[in-house]
């Protein structure tokens, strides 16, 4: 995916540069410290960071190596020591072989020279090094490189003035550039990624409904939708993915992949984190996102998609936070998305709803970058506000708005108290409610998939649309329909009727019995205080 390769000759060119205790000035000695920083500035990338301590002698290089767009530095975003060590050792060599970028300007350079020693404050980015080093071939007096925190504090004062010098050109209020806090060295040795990825269910509908959700997320046109037709669409697409799943296996999406189809790796990205086919992996689902990111051929659609996707790859990196890199990193993925396509996706807003802006509260730099995904978002907020009064609008006129989610329900309620809500980790504005518990059972199926943070909302469409009541009373009313004597529709409502006995009398209405109910109409009414219950003919 990006360069990782080096020449063997300057391998060879490098351990035969004179190595010298002292640095050729004599003046100081010749040891360098190194660490990995994330600089989130726009467009965010990765840096060596070199220091000679005691002249705070500096130098920086933009990894990998070998890529002359900065907007490609994404490519490269290692987890570990291992990841890295491939890219930093090759900079390290360069940095040396180039005299520290100073080859370029000069006529007569001086003439290269290789470290003494060599540190770096994470003790597993030193192993690492090490043995990509020696992997290398490089003498082995180079491959000893000590971890240790003793230049930490002189490292970190003078990347601030460095760093001071690159957001001068921002042009931004004080306060904000008081906030651009200087990243520090990475240390992979205190932050291990959570295992990533579901375990694969066999249930193949299970299977279908997950991928349809992945690209229903990413997919701007998804907002365009009414709330009520959702529910159908996500049928349809998940009978479309059940279909295409079945069709093509995953190692033949792979075979796709690999061989340039940008379809095909967002596709096999997809299946890698469901677990569809083939065991989640986060380096190589990221790697076929970034594919079609950097892909001469992808729409912008599809490369929008890839960026959405990415979005949870950095947010799911820690169970219970998010470290900054990772921070910055997922807000540049949603922006570009929507640079792309000129809108936001549900995924990219979700981000911007439910994790930017609670962060952004205490990390100030959040605010300085990102002006399409904080448009988005500013837009998406005037959307809720007018939702939110023209629901208070429709509440106004039609109180029984809360409905049993279960398809085969037909219960209203006048308040929420009425009715059962999930309580599982689906979002506030989608969760289902339930008059019974047997409701929620039954309708367990349909929503599990849908029981979590992102999701649409799964409520299926009722076969026939629910009049409104006006309510009678001050309390909690459930009413249901059923067919009156003379045949017409009618709407009965109860304050003090159960849901079950609700469901009896609607089925002996339409001349069922229903399982239990040995009791006749008269009877259920009797015990139930009917002078509480109410009849309403539907126009």
């Amino acid at each position: 995916m990006y360069p990782t390769k080096i020449d063997l000759k300057a391998i060879k060119r490098f351990n035969t540069l004179p190595r010298r205790p002292r640095s050729p000035s004599g003046l100081v000695g010749n040891h360098w410290h190194f660490d990995l920083r994330f600089v989130y500035l726009e467009p965010p990338g990765h840096i060596l960071f070199l220091i000679q301590p005691e002249s705070t002698y500096i130098y920086t290089g933009r990894l990998p190596l070998g890529i002359p767009n900065k907007s490609q530095t994404l490519l490269f975003f290692p987890e570990s020591g291992a990841e890295a060590a491939p890219e930093v050792a090759k900079a390290l060599i360069h940095a040396f072989l180039d005299g520290f970028g100073i080859h370029q300007f000069d006529p007569k350079p001086p003439a290269p020279y290789a470290p003494w020693s060599l540190s770096t404050e994470d003790r597993e980015l030193a192993a690492e090094v090490e043995k990509e080093f020696r992997r290398l071939g490089v003498r082995e007096e180079l491959c000893n490189i000590k971890a240790t925190k003793a230049h930490v504090k002189t490292a970190d004062k003078a990347f601030t003035q460095f760093w001071l010098t690159m957001i001068q050109g921002l042009s931004l209020p004080t306060p904000l550039m008081q906030a651009m806090v200087p990243p520090e060295g990475i240390n992979f040795s205190v932050f291990k990624p959570r295992p990533w990825g579901e375990e694969e269910t066999p249930d193949e509908m299970e299977r279908a409904l997950k991928y349809a959700q992945m690209f229903h997320r990413v997919d701007v046109k998804a907002r365009q939708l009414p709330n009520s037709q959702v529910s159908a669409q996500m049928l349809e697409k998940t009978q479309a993915a059940m279909e295409f799943l079945e069709s093509k296996s995953s190692e033949e999406a792979q075979k796709e992949a690999d061989a340039g189809s940008d379809a095909a790796a967002l596709d096999y990205a997809v299946r890698i984190q469901c677990n569809i086919g083939v065991k989640p992996n986060r380096s190589l689902h990221r790697y076929y996102l970034m594919r079609v990111i950097q892909s001469d051929t992808a729409t912008k659609e599809q490369k929008s998609q890839a960026h959405g996707l990415l979005i949870d790859w950095f947010t799911s990196s820690a169970a219970d936070s998010i470290f900054a890199r990772y921070m910055f990193a997922a807000a540049h993925h949603a922006n570009q998305s929507i640079i792309l396509v000129g809108d936001a996706s549900p995924a990219v807003l979700w981000f911007g709803l439910r994790i930017l802006e609670p962060h952004a509260k205490n990390v100030l730099a959040l605010n300085a970058q990102y002006k399409a995904l904080w448009l988005a978002l500013d837009k998406r907020h005037q959307e809720i506000s007018k939702e939110q009064e023209k629901a208070e609008k429709k509440r106004e006129k039609n109180s029984n708005r809360y409905i049993c989610a279960a398809p085969s329900c037909y219960i209203q309620a006048s308040k929420g108290a009425g009715l059962l809500r999930c309580a599982g980790a689906c979002d506030p504005a989608v969760k289902p409610s339930y008059c019974s518990k047997e409701c929620q059972r039954v309708d367990w199926k349909n929503h599990k998939p849908f029981c979590k943070h992102g999701a649409p909302c799964s409520i299926l469409t009722k076969e026939r649309d629910l009049p409104a009541v006006s309510q009678g009373e001050s309390g909690d009313v459930l009413t249901i329909p059923i067919a009156g004597p003379d045949g017409r529709p009618m709407m009965l409502s109860t304050s003090t009727m159960s849901p079950e006995m609700l469901k009896m009398v609607q089925a002996w209405s339409l001349g069922e019995k229903p399982e239990g109910g040995n009791k006749t109409l008269d009877e259920l009414m009797s015990k139930s205080k009917s002078k509480s219950s109410r009849f309403e003919e539907i126009d």
